[in-house]
This record gives C-alpha cells, structure tokens and sequence, in this order.
C-alpha cells in the first residue's frame, strides 16, 4: 500500500492538452470543477499548481529561476557571487 502523498500517476497528452484526474485536482483545490492552474516550465519538466495558490513570492521564485536557468547561471555562480558580497560587506562594516 502507498502512503498518502507518495503517489505518482502517469498523465498523457491528447491534442497537445493535459488532463488531469479529478482525484489529484480534489486534492489541491478547494473548487475542483472551478479551478485555473498555472503551468510553469521547470527545467525538464512542469510545474503545475493552482492559481489560487500561487503567491506572488513564488510566482517572482519563479520568474527568478527561469530568468537564472535562460541566462546559464549555476548554482556555483551564485554562491560565488554571495561570497564575494558578503566580503565587501564586512570588509565595509568591519575594515580591513
């Protein structure tokens, strides 16, 4: 038996739609029959969540990773970038 939450399910496309089962969407939704999802490229895949809950603080995640991924940013590039802020930034507040 499958535990709560671990379940995947296999979605085909027809005609270039997604159809989702009603079971999953009662889960997310609190109107099933009523709600817009937003479908967002993830790297290989999609992220698929009602609108509902989509907050603008992840929405702006978001757009921040897609526009990290298109400019060919890496994870490294970042934390090198956040070494070097946060040597300027001591050596501003503390000298040196």
């Amino acid at each position: 038996m499958k535990k709560a939450g671990s379940s995947s399910d296999r979605i085909r496309t027809r005609g270039g739609r997604l159809t989702l089962p009603k079971r999953l969407v009662s889960r997310v939704a609190h109107k099933p029959e009523e709600t817009t999802f937003v479908v967002k490229p993830m790297g290989e895949g999609l992220f698929v969540v009602p609108e509902e809950k989509l907050t603008p603080f992840l929405e702006a995640a978001l757009e921040f990773r897609q526009e990290v991924d298109a400019a060919g940013v890496t994870l490294e590039d970042l934390l090198e970038g956040l070494n070097e802020e946060k040597a300027r930034y001591t050596r501003e507040v503390y000298g040196g």
